[in-house]
């Protein structure tokens, strides 16, 4: 009875310990405007992508084999960095899919099978807003279940739904148009947490290019495995939002979820979305504070400073207080 009733504590023990969750699939699609072979194969594609809905899309356009591709001049450098970043550079059409550079047909139904059952330790959140000046992004990554990871990278890309352009291989909308990173090209190394639980927030922003519509911008969030690229999960946003800053650290948004901004930094932060003149402080890993102050609304603080790395800061104020996860570049 004593055995029983141990093999049934262990049973429960182990389904509240794996709460794993669904694996976001992500199919990375390098094509160019140019490119007669990417107009014959890229409808099968999309049509693919209706019949699978929750399967995330991210068209990158690299200049290789053919750089007079509109849509790849509009950011040649970034689009090149990411086909580069999946060793796929040279050649289009070509597909990457979480992680992985796939051969199989556009339109084969059995693409994505290998990855709809996947499982992950890491859920993501992540929102979008801006103006003709900024785009400004959260992203917040949860630990769901216990894992193995050193480090993970996290990128993030700003997204077109829809591109209406008359190409010359016969093309004549452009789905999920990959526009600009806010994260380095091989992303942004972030630290994971030891508690089942805990989150990191991070919040990026950069200046917008022109030509884009706003009314069809999203960001794909994007955790990968730095080693060896495997995707641990990825999220996309909903449809970008508009709001009233910051266009740079000084200004402060009229919002009531407190940012740090920009993060990571090197120089200067500050708390967008203050109410009031505000105590804040700064504790490194272990949990000991290396700065504290006090600054009013519009204020920003120096990180100069610091050492690279990781650091939490926790503000407070008569009606705000909270604590945000910041990287020191």
């Amino acid at each position: 009875m004593k055995n029983a009733l141990l093999a049934l504590s262990l049973s429960i023990a182990s389904l509240l310990t794996d709460a794993q969750v669904q694996k976001t699939v992500l199919v990375e699609h390098f094509t160019n405007t140019n490119c007669g072979n990417c107009g014959r194969r890229n409808p099968g594609l999309i049509d693919n992508l209706k019949n699978n809905p929750a399967v995330l899309h991210m068209a990158v356009h690299p200049s290789r084999p053919y750089a007079s591709c509109i849509l790849s001049q509009h950011n040649a450098v970034e689009n090149d960095d990411r086909a580069k970043y999946n060793n796929v550079f040279g050649s289009t059409p070509r597909i990457v899919i979480n992680g992985d550079v796939v051969s199989k047909a556009f339109n084969a139904t059995d693409l994505f099978s290998p990855y709809d059952t996947l499982k992950s330790s890491f859920s993501i959140s992540a929102t979008v807003s801006g103006n003709v000046d900024t785009v400004f992004a959260e992203v917040s990554i949860f630990k769901e279940a216990a894992e193995s990871f050193n480090d993970l990278a996290l990128h993030v890309f700003v997204v077109e739904d829809t591109v209406f352009y008359d190409a010359p291989n016969g093309e004549k909308q452009h789905h999920n148009v990959f526009r600009k990173r806010l994260t380095p090209d091989a992303g942004l190394v972030v630290g994971t947490t030891n508690t089942v639980g805990d989150s990191l927030n991070f919040s990026v922003g950069k200046s917008a290019l022109a030509g884009w519509d706003l009314n069809r911008m999203r960001v794909i969030a994007v955790l990968q495995n730095p080693s060896d690229k495997e995707l641990v999960q990825a999220k996309q946003s909903d449809y970008m939002s508009s709001f009233s800053g910051p266009t740079s650290i000084s200004e402060t948004a009229v919002n009531s979820v407190v940012r740090l901004f920009p993060n990571p930094s090197s120089k200067n932060v500050a708390l967008i979305g203050l109410a009031l003149t505000t105590e804040f402080q700064i504790l490194d890993l272990a949990g000991n504070t290396v700065h504290s102050g006090v600054i009013d609304e519009q204020e920003s603080f120096d990180v100069n400073f610091l050492s690279t790395g990781f650091y939490t800061v926790k503000y407070t104020n008569e009606i705000q207080s909270g604590a945000i996860r910041f990287v020191k570049q």
